[in-house]
């Protein structure tokens, strides 16, 4: 890698579809509506011909263009820096140290596949947006590339002897079958159908239709017909998981995290180890009864948003939980015995004007409906009220050496591992009625894409969420005192 390469030359031909593709629409558009407008007669055709001679033109000189930018696009690596070169008119070279890289991320659409092309994202420390990027450049010089960006340090001595021996686990076709039937994400397919069956349902002229009979209009064809939708909506979300997930493999190499993942795109994203933040371990409602959970990551300057975080592991049994955590995070393998919430804390989520609202709205409406769906309405209210009880169960908190551990349950159970000096602000808020009652909610914030990501317990005793944000302030003042982090005790397990 120490002598400069350019990307691969399909990128020219890729440059040039990509900007055929931009260029089809307002090229055929003005000769479409000329043809419309004067008829198709051979004086017509010559004006519409004339039409695409401007787009043509342009085309022609994109591609002229993309060889000189090609011819110039160099990169290589020099010593312990990454160089890039290019530009036409205006000359860019870029120096960026390798201890500054932060990701390598390797990535393959359908078109680059078939070709044995891949792209290369390298994102740096403080950014949101891959620093730079190489469109069109072949598999193996992709992994020469990753493997000449790690940091210096990565693999030591001792980890470089070790380097076959790396924890690395496969997501296997029957578990990722079984994540896609359990992930409880048909929404996004369901309204997907919704708007399909929408589509339909105003281009096909219904009063053309022979009558039908009287009894497929009732209330059990309606049911009938909302179940085999919700049916095609959660087979969409199998085929979504199939999509994204197949063959994901989680490998350690040193203190970075390889996920290679997709089914017709293939991505293999590199995560840096001391730049994860907090662990979440997600038990969703139809994986909870089987023992099941879902692993994600909150990242420093890893992803564009702030609710966007990295699926570590899509499926797990919950017993391989410390097993795998001690395996590739041991500084998050954690086993704590959970503080439940008080007793007076029970009330209050039982009664929680958010979902008791959104019961009445929903029975109001069902109560209009005819029989027999409107007594749904009258469960409604009672469904929300053992919601509650349900989250006040699950909830708690737990201090093990220098991890705060916290769970609580919107649908889905969540616990949150976090170190003590990943926390980049905690906070306590009491309304009126917590403080009649002595609770508080506690708030955690870590870093994680552009703008964190939060963690709050609701209505845990006011004085223990005191003596948490005591413990958390205790570590920034040390490190205010020493000028470096405290070391902390992290031989510790979950359960």
């Amino acid at each position: 890698m120490s002598e400069p390469r350019r990307l691969h030359p399909v990128g020219i031909v890729l440059r040039a579809l990509r900007q055929l593709r931009e260029l089809a629409v307002p090229a055929l558009l003005p000769g479409l509506v000329t043809l419309l407008r004067e008829g198709f007669d051979l004086s017509s055709l010559r004006a519409a011909s004339w039409v695409l001679v401007l787009p043509a033109g342009v085309l022609v000189f994109s591609v002229l263009y993309g060889i000189l930018a090609w011819y110039r696009h160099t990169y290589w690596v020099a010593g312990a820096e990454l160089r890039v070169e290019q530009g036409i008119l205006n000359r860019k070279q870029r120096i960026i140290p390798i201890e500054r890289i932060q990701a390598v991320d390797v990535s393959q659409g359908v078109l680059q596949r078939l070709l044995g092309l891949a792209k290369v994202e390298i994102q740096t420390a403080g950014g949101t947006a891959p620093e730079v990027v190489l469109t069109a450049v072949s598999v193996r010089a992709a992994e020469e590339l990753r493997l000449a960006l790690r940091r210096p340090g990565v693999l030591g001595p001792v980890e470089a002897g070790r380097a076959g021996q790396e924890p690395a686990r496969r997501l296997s076709t029957q578990d990722l079958l079984l994540a896609g039937a359990t992930s409880g994400r048909a929404g996004v397919a369901l309204s997907l159908v919704g708007s399909v069956m929408s589509l339909f349902d105003e281009a096909i002229p219904w009063e053309k239709v022979p009558l039908l009979p009287g009894h497929l209009g009732g209330p059990w064809t309606v049911l009938g017909i909302g179940v085999c939708v919700i049916a095609l909506a959660w087979l969409l979300s199998v085929l979504g998981m199939v999509l994204a997930h197949a063959g994901f493999t989680l490998r350690r190499e040193g203190e970075t995290l390889l996920i290679e993942r997709g089914l017709l795109e293939r991505r293999v994203a590199s995560l840096p180890v001391d730049r994860i933040q907090a662990v979440r371990i997600v038990e969703g409602p139809f994986r909870q009864p089987f023992g099941l959970v879902e692993l994600r990551v909150e990242s420093a300057a890893y992803g564009l948003t702030a609710s966007e975080s990295t699926v570590l592991f899509p499926l797990l049994r919950r017993r391989e939980v410390l097993p795998f955590l001690r395996a590739f995070l041991p500084e998050y393998a954690v086993e704590a015995n959970l503080i439940s919430l008080p007793a007076r804390a029970r009330p209050r989520y039982a009664l929680r004007t958010d979902l008791m609202g959104l019961a009445m709205a929903g029975a109001s409406l069902l109560l209009w409906l005819q029989f027999p769906m409107g007594f749904l309405g009258f469960g409604l209210p009672l469904a929300a009220a053992l919601l509650g009880l349900w989250q006040y169960r699950d909830a708690g908190w737990a201090v093990i050496g220098g991890s705060l551990v916290l769970r609580w349950r919107t649908l889905s159970r969540v616990t949150a591992i976090v170190r003590r000096r990943r926390v980049q602000m905690a906070e306590i808020i009491r309304s009126p009625l917590q403080r009649r009652s002595g609770l508080a909610t506690f708030v955690v914030r870590v870093t994680s894409g552009a703008s964190g990501r939060a963690f709050a317990l609701r209505h845990l005793d006011a004085r223990d969420a005191a003596a948490l944000l005591t413990w958390i302030g205790e570590q920034s003042r040390k490190v205010a005192a020493t000028g470096t982090a405290v070391s902390e005790d992290t031989r510790v397990s979950w359960h």
